[in-house]
């Protein structure tokens, strides 16, 4: 099934043909509601068209939004179907959240230095390609981790063992692993508030407040807040720090278009980003996009973590300089609109070529 950015995807349909007696099927569909006109359009109609031409339908399908909770929907719709695969209809208790939850965690007093990462030598790029950046927590959002759990910047972690790739093994500082490795702005999951709750003794305070938020979650998650803040509103409850950075996501590469022409230099790589930084809507803090505040606070010769990722669609420059060329900007196509291709154009002018128009 195509991608929702590939052409002609809410025209694709599945080819239509009946399934013999038995054959089931369960769908979960993952979108963006900035796409108003395709929002969950192919799942929906996957799910309905299987339904047609025979297929069963083992649970209704699952819906997620990229822009608002991606996780959340996706844990409560994989746990609804692995209990109707095993055929249980009881839940996972508290209890047992807790026993699978949590990392062991060794911390000591200590100096740990870190090198960043740079762009190898020798990467070359087109126009057109993306430049995955890899994003780091701004310092504010670090210190208030580190205050939240009394840790300071001299601190050492040591994990005895983990199957996560982003969670190291070895000896790391603390703060660089906070400010490198995990999302720590992410909205909190309901799933994630519900764990919160099962380290707060019943009737205690801080107890009765994470109830209350899980009854209002979906003000929590129109103010997008995060792990971090809900336990800024919770400062006495004893959550371990192995716990908390095993609910968290690793930091994912933030993808940018390269807003630079390789025919100037083949290994310069410019950018073109709006820096994120606003009052946070929970009213802890200011949030800051974790990549336009990092690339908003490089000097010249900083490095920079980040790969060059050739473009899997024709969004290239035609080959003849007679070819017109109209361009729609939103988002951030304003990158390639305002460098890509207008400094494409001195390959054909310094050649004496006309060119044909650009609007």
């Amino acid at each position: 099934m195509p991608g929702s950015s590939s052409p002609g995807s809410s025209r694709w349909r599945p080819r239509a043909r009946s399934y013999h007696l038995g054959t089931e099927f369960a769908v979960f569909g993952v979108g963006n509601s900035d796409w108003t006109h395709t929002f969950h359009k192919v799942p929906r109609m996957v799910d309905n068209t299987l339904a047609k031409i025979g297929a069963e339908r083992i649970m209704d399908a699952g819906f997620a939004n990229v822009k608002r909770d991606l996780i959340g929907p996706w844990e409560a719709w994989s746990e609804q179907l692995c209990m109707t695969l095993s055929g249980t209809t009881e839940k996972h208790g508290k209890a047992n959240i807790t026993d699978r939850l949590g990392l062991d965690v060794r911390i000591e007093k200590n100096r740990l230095n870190a090198l960043p990462q740079a762009l190898g030598a020798g990467t070359e790029y087109k126009a057109g390609d993306y430049l995955p950046v890899q994003a780091r927590n701004p310092d504010a959002t670090v210190s208030r981790t580190m205050r939240r759990f009394s840790l300071s910047a001299e601190d050492v972690m040591s994990v005895l063992s983990s199957n996560k790739h982003f969670i190291p093994t070895h000896p790391i500082a603390i703060e660089h692993f906070l400010r490198s490795s995990v999302e720590l702005a992410q909205p909190i999951t309901l799933r994630q508030l519900a764990t919160l709750a099962t380290y707060s003794p019943p009737g205690s305070p801080e107890h009765i407040r994470l109830e209350e938020m899980q009854t209002v979650y979906q003000a929590l998650l129109d103010a997008r807040y995060s792990v971090l803040d809900v336990l800024e509103e919770v400062p006495l409850l004893p959550l371990p720090f192995g716990v908390y950075i095993d609910l968290l996501l690793p930091l994912n590469p933030r993808l940018y278009s390269i807003a630079s022409s390789p025919l100037a230099s083949p290994q310069i790589v410019g950018l073109t980003f709006d820096l994120l930084s606003s009052p946070s809507l929970s009213g802890h803090g200011t949030f800051s996009g974790v990549a336009s505040s990092h690339l908003f606070t490089r000097l010249l010769g900083s490095p920079l973590s980040c790969t060059v990722r050739a473009t899997k669609l024709p969004f290239r420059l035609p080959a003849s300089p007679l070819t017109p060329i109209i361009m729609l900007a939103a988002g951030s196509s304003i990158a390639p609109l305002r460098d890509n291709f207008a400094r494409s154009a001195p390959r054909f002018s310094k050649k004496g070529e006309s060119l044909a128009r650009v609007v």
